[in-house]
């Protein structure tokens, strides 16, 4: 969703002093967006005098999007164990509050005022916990999780779901699913027809699952994606009345602990069937969707998996975006590293958009970086990141390499560019060469010095980097020191230079030199 108009520059954000708590694991999984700040919501633990666990805390923090805290403040959880469990599990009330509706002992519905002050919760003791909150006319849709008679283990459960009124009492609620599958719902869409879209997985998540309710809670229709393997949620979003997006990762095989996983990027029909593949990535290691956001055409996906292929549980992790235009198809893929030790575990759970002045898309995202190597503060803590357009978290800077491949005559030079993997690079050489490949290779006929420019567009604006190099070994001698005829004089953008002009200009030589000259007379 994008709220507001708001300057972000593409930097980190992050103060493991100010995200974390008492020493203690701290866990972050929301971002709500204002229209000066943003707040996080996350999750540590209580401790007493003697070390002994006493529950957990709920963390609420504001910041200013240069990252600075400006306001905090902190509800106790005494005797249960509260967990974020997904992203968009808080909405921004009516009222300019917070709902919260996390995954804990005793199902909690929290409100908080627009100071982050406690209101008011709400416990539902039948159920096992919050997994997601819509808003509903006079009140939210909730979506939890209630005991599976029939299941296999103790933790199988049925969807349950109940529209609250403003104070979070049950209206009606409901329960879904199969009699002796663990069905969860974690993400809650609302549709255009006044229904709901919810989605999630079946058989312990590992088979991706959508249900269509209407806006007094039937099922329309649901559907479910794979078989018994080690497949990942779904996440589904509403394209139009008609049409449904839904990502989700398809497992290669039933491998229990690391599965090798690929994106499924699908289109929907009104009744859940499939009208078209968008998009299928390569596998990844224990590959798992954790959001989805839309802006027009644009489709962000916020996802989380292993580096490599490892064994040990600890190992180290990573999180990243994935950018895909209805359009034009995969735009782009970054990926985001923790503390870069080999045992991060570093997990972002949310994704927001956020429109900037250049009328371009900026992103924010929370989680958390667990490092096993370390103690105390570092064990783990919540992460904030912010991105630009293109999802760098910092500026982007272009740095040219070249390397002779070829000493014939003429002589072919490799160049690459070193800096930030940008897209759309141009490239242009004094010797009036130009190209727009990634790693364009350039034949030189001489020896000798040579101007070139490389740039990119970037965010509204242009990026680039100039540089000079020198050609020698192409198999032709160095005429340095023979008298040099003028062949060409050109601009910066290649143009052969006929009348006098004020700018830079590249003057070509007949024995390959040029020499670079900001006015021409």
């Amino acid at each position: 969703m994008v709220l507001g108009s708001i300057t972000l520059n593409a930097q980190e954000y992050y103060h493991n002093e100010i995200y974390n708590q008492n020493l203690s694991g701290e866990i972050c999984s929301d971002i709500i967006i204002g229209d000066e700040s943003y707040f996080t919501f996350s999750v540590t633990y209580i401790y007493d005098v003697n070390n002994i666990n006493q529950g957990e805390m709920i963390v609420l923090r504001e910041f200013d999007y240069s990252g600075e805290l400006l306001k905090a403040d902190s509800l106790a959880v005494n005797g249960c164990s509260i967990y974020p469990h997904l992203a968009d599990n808080v909405i921004r009330a009516n009222d300019g509050g917070f709902i919260v509706a996390w995954h804990d002992c005793n199902a909690h519905l929290i409100k908080f005022n627009s100071n982050l002050e406690f209101e008011w919760e709400q416990q539902y003791e039948h159920v096992f916990g919050l997994h997601s909150i819509a808003k509903h006319k006079n009140g939210y849709l909730i979506t939890g999780g209630v005991k599976n008679q029939l299941g296999e283990d103790d933790d199988d459960e049925d969807i349950w779901y109940a529209f609250v009124d403003s104070l979070g009492n049950i209206n009606s609620e409901f329960i879904y699913g199969d009699e002796i599958k663990n069905d969860r719902i974690l993400f809650t869409e609302a549709t255009n027809d006044g229904g709901y879209i919810l989605s999630g997985g079946r058989y312990h998540n590992w088979n991706p699952l959508i249900v269509k309710i209407d806006s007094v809670g039937n099922v329309e229709w649901e559907q479910t994606f794979g078989n018994n393997y080690q497949h990942g949620h779904g996440i589904a979003y509403p394209i139009n009345d008609s049409t449904y997006l839904f990502a989700y990762a398809k497992a290669l095989d039933d491998d229990l602990f690391y599965p090798l996983r690929k994106l499924k990027l699908v289109l929907l029909n009104s009744n859940g069937g499939l009208t078209e593949e968008l998009y299928s990535s390569e596998f990844k290691n224990d590959f798992i969707v954790y959001d989805l956001e839309i802006a027009g055409d644009d489709i962000y996906i916020l996802f989380h998996q292993h580096s490599e292929a490892v064994s040990d549980p600890t190992g180290f992790r990573e999180s990243g975006v994935l950018k895909y235009n209805l359009t034009t198809g995969l735009e782009w893929e970054r990926i985001y590293h923790g503390n870069l030790s080999n045992q991060d575990r570093f997990t972002l759970y949310d994704l927001e958009l956020i429109d900037t002045p250049e009328n371009e898309i900026g992103i924010l995202m929370a989680g958390d970086l667990f490092d096993y190597t370390t103690i105390g503060s570092l064990l783990q803590c919540t992460w904030v990141l912010g991105a630009d357009c293109q999802g760098y978290p910092v500026y982007p800077e272009l740095n040219i390499s070249s390397e002779l491949i070829d000493e014939g005559s003429p002589g072919g030079v490799l160049f690459e560019n070193i800096g930030t993997q940008v897209n759309d690079l141009n490239w242009w050489f004094s010797n009036g060469d130009m190209s727009s490949e990634i790693s364009p290779q350039i034949n030189f006929d001489n020896n000798g010095a040579y101007a070139i420019e490389l740039t990119a567009p970037y965010c509204g604006e242009t990026i680039s980097a100039i540089d000079t190099f020198y050609v020698e070994g192409i198999g032709i001698e160095e005429l340095l020191s023979t008298r040099k005829t003028l062949v060409r004089t050109i601009d910066v953008l290649g143009r052969e230079i006929s009348r006098d002009y004020t700018g830079q200009v590249i003057d070509v030589f007949d024995d390959g030199t040029v020499r670079k000259r900001f006015k021409y007379e």
